[in-house]
């Protein structure tokens, strides 16, 4: 009887512990599936945020390049403006076109589809809340005080359309005397200029000047994110791309009135830029620095630089490739050197 129940123990005992090593096995493997799907799922999130990330990196080049033609579109009329503050209006003032001098109002749209995607994260991290924070302040200043200079220019057209000349000044300017005269003497035409003189001056073109510097490290931050081994573009970096370009006369060339068949390419802070013939263009890097390729570019139009070395490292060679509203265009240059081409 002892001898049965001491079998009937001993077996119970191994039909436990294999018991025990089924639900572990189990468990094990439970556990694995999880942590495999948690890695899935890490994975995926991983990817997605990539996918995001270089988005708002193209956007975020795009807002840089704007924002900058703000900046430089403004200074360029800056003169125009002083010399208005200081004299008033002129004949000579006049002759410069000085009463347009606020014609032309440029309003900014923020490229936000990855900002917005950034936003819809339920995990954020500091980057994340840097972007988010920057772009709700540009939605809250920059645009803000661009609508209001806006509003100012369509108030003052308002004021004009009660006059009886403003028909007559519509179609011939200032060659209309009533319109020449109020110019010249009202207070309220000048003050209304003064008033936007200090709203760019003051307030608008300082907050650009302030966030394109962190638009262009956040930027710098999202392409390490991206790809690790990214090394932001310096003065001294660029240099090597510097100098006087000709037309290489032995490649086949498009005609074209845009692009000179002599360039100039200068530094401007860690861009390079170029007088391309009428108009001066400012090439941000973006993506091809390792190729030696720069972008230019927005809806309408792309210009893309591709630079060429010799076998010792230098840069000799450039091929300017601009496709605007359809057309392209493509020029070959050769990099000169004391006034001749590096060849000759």
């Amino acid at each position: 009887m002892k001898k049965n129940t001491s079998k009937t123990g001993s077996a119970a005992g191994r039909y436990i512990k294999y018991a025990i090593g089924e639900i572990l096995l189990v468990m094990i493997g439970i556990l694995l599936a999880l942590q495999v799907n948690n890695w899935n799922e890490e994975r995926k999130k991983s990817k997605q945020l990539k996918a995001i990330y270089q988005r708002t990196i193209l956007e975020l080049g795009s807002d840089i390049a704007d924002l900058q033609w703000k900046i430089d579109f403004w200074e360029s009329k800056k003169p125009l403006f002083d010399s208005i503050k200081m004299k008033g209006f002129t004949e000579q003032l006049l002759e410069k076109d000085a009463h347009n001098v606020t014609s032309v109002i440029p309003l900014t749209t923020l490229n936000t589809s990855g900002v917005n995607q950034l936003k819809a994260l339920q995990d954020k991290d500091s980057l994340t809340l840097s972007i988010i924070s920057t772009y709700d302040m540009m939605e809250q200043r920059t645009i803000v005080l661009e609508k209001e200079i806006y509003q100012n220019f369509v108030s003052k057209v308002k004021l004009l359309q009660q006059y009886d000349w403003f028909h007559e000044y519509e179609l011939n300017g200032i060659d209309c005397k009533e319109a020449r005269a109020y110019i010249l003497n009202s207070s309220e035409y000048i003050n209304n200029l003064l008033w936007v003189y200090n709203r760019i001056y003051t307030n608008y073109l300082p907050g650009i000047e302030m966030r394109l510097p962190l638009l262009k490290d956040i930027r710098n931050q999202l392409r390490l994110e991206v790809n690790p081994e990214f090394q932001a573009p310096t003065q001294e970096a660029l240099q090597d791309y510097t100098g006087t370009y000709a037309i290489d006369i032995n490649k086949q060339n498009d005609s074209a009135e845009t692009i000179a068949d002599t360039l100039r390419i200068t530094t401007y802070q860690d861009l390079l830029q170029t007088d391309l013939a009428s108009f001066k263009a400012r090439f941000v890097d973006d993506f091809y620095r390792s190729n030696d390729t720069f972008i230019c570019g927005e809806d309408t139009f792309e210009v893309k630089m591709e630079f060429e070395r010799d076998k010792q490292g230098n840069v000799k060679t450039l091929r300017i490739n601009a496709e605007i509203y359809g057309q392209n265009t493509v020029r070959n240059f050769k990099k000169l050197n004391g006034g001749i081409s590096e060849d000759d």
